[in-house]
Parts: C-alpha cells; sequence; structure tokens
C-alpha cells in the first residue's frame, strides 16, 4: 500500500523533526500512522515505520506503536475487538493490551514488544494472552506433545516469554520435574521440587506462569495509559 499526505494532513498532524531511515538521514514528518515522510524534489517518499530511528520522542512512539500494532494485526493473526492501549513504554520496552475473541469468549492479550535503541526496528516479540494465564480452573487439564529429549511439551501452558512448558522425568532418579524450572540451581539443590505425576509437574508449571501473569497484571494496573491506539489503519483513525 502506498502512503500518500495531503500538505494540510503533514502540515496540522505530522510530528517535523529529523529521522534515520533506509540509510540517510531526513529531515521531514512522522505522521499519527507512524509513517515518515520527507520530500525529494516535488516528490513525496513515505518511510515504514519499522525503517525509522529518531531522538524525537513523539516520532519515535508513533513509529513503535505502529510497529507493534503491524506485529499484532499481521505476525500474531490478531484482530482486535476493542482500542489497544499502550500501558508501558520505557528503556525500549513496550507493553500493547487489547481485547479479542478467542474460542467465543473476550480475552484480554498483552504484546511485549523490544525495541532497538532509538529506533521503531523490534528485537523481541512476545504475545501473552492474560487472561489464560491468570485462569484458576479447577477442571483445567493439561495436554501433551511429546519432546525428543525424553519428555513432553504442555501445550497449554506457555509463558509471557512465548516459551511452551515442558516437564520431564528423564532423569536418574525418574521423578517428574518442570525441565526449565528457573528456581531449580541443579539437581538435588535447593529449588528441585519433584512431582509423582507428570499432570502434577504440568500444574506447577502453569502456576508459575500464572504467578509471572500477575506480575504482568499489577503493572497494568498501576500503569495509567499513555496512548489509545485504533486498529483501523488509517491516518483519520489515528489522529483521533
Amino acid at each position: 500500500m502506498t502512503h500518500k499526505y495531503t500538505v494540510q494532513q503533514i502540515e496540522t498532524l505530522g510530528t517535523k523533526c529529523k529521522f534515520q531511515s533506509m540509510g540517510a538521514e531526513r529531515d521531514g514528518w512522522i505522521m499519527p500512522d507512524g509513517f515518515g515522510v520527507d520530500y525529494a524534489g516535488f516528490g513525496q517518499l513515505t518511510f515504514d515505520p519499522e525503517s525509522i530511528a529518531t531522538l524525537d520522542q513523539v516520532g519515535l512512539m508513533r513509529a513503535r506503536v505502529a510497529t507493534a500494532s503491524k506485529l499484532l494485526l499481521e505476525h500474531y493473526s490478531t484482530r482486535p475487538s476493542s482500542q489497544g492501549e499502550v500501558r508501558l513504554e520505557q528503556d525500549g520496552t513496550m507493553l500493547l493490551m487489547c481485547s479479542a475473541n478467542e474460542a467465543s469468549r473476550l480475552v484480554t492479550l498483552v504484546l511485549t514488544v523490544k525495541f532497538q535503541s532509538g529506533a521503531a526496528s523490534w528485537r523481541s516479540a512476545n504475545l501473552t494472552n492474560l487472561t489464560d494465564a491468570l485462569d484458576t480452573d479447577e477442571q483445567w487439564r493439561p495436554s501433551y506433545s511429546e519432546w525428543r529429549h525424553g519428555g513432553w511439551y504442555v501445550t497449554n501452558v506457555r509463558y509471557p516469554s512465548g516459551a511452551i512448558g515442558c516437564v520431564s522425568n528423564n532423569y536418574e532418579d525418574g521423578k517428574w520435574r518442570i525441565a526449565c524450572d528457573p528456581r531449580r540451581e541443579g539437581l538435588n539443590e535447593p529449588g528441585d521440587f519433584t512431582f509423582i505425576t507428570r499432570d502434577a509437574a504440568a500444574r506447577a508449571e502453569r502456576e508459575l506462569v500464572r504467578i509471572e501473569a500477575l506480575s504482568i497484571q499489577a503493572v497494568l494496573a498501576s500503569t495509567p495509559p499513555k496512548e489509545s491506539i485504533s486498529f483501523a489503519g488509517t491516518i483519520n483513525a489515528a489522529a483521533a
């Protein structure tokens, strides 16, 4: 899609700043939808948000929000049912929260994006279904997929980092453990929690995920929205 803006849109909605894109410095504008604009003679040039680096904090926020929104819509194929909110943006890390319909129910999703310093290009991104991660339904049952190292993926346990749960009894004592338990210093050392059954280990890992999700929930509760995001993808919606 080719983005073109009117002079009025640029002058009234654009953030005037210098930015780097496509290997050169531009003296132009960053629009509410995160695209950069510059001119070559009478020709208007536009630059994808993800290609932008700038010292201008307003322009950088616009480009990063656009990059995060694109990740949510295209990389994760998510269709939010409401406007999103940027709840935290510091040290190059952004939290984008929104609601979406999944399996005929409304869930809260949190996208965590880590950006390159001073730029809208991203280093890592993880999408967390906060509703599922916080769930305490006692009727929950783990589902498994065999792991090549002698254990089992717990396919319906997913960490905020994006990692899938994994349990194993492939140890000398034959006891079940969470394969990558962050509390474990070593076998038979402090933090080495063992379980009698595979299901017990999976449930314990689910609780670890819930603890991480509670930390995210606390951050969201203590951080006011910095910006609301429309997923309509138009300059008018972004400017509203």
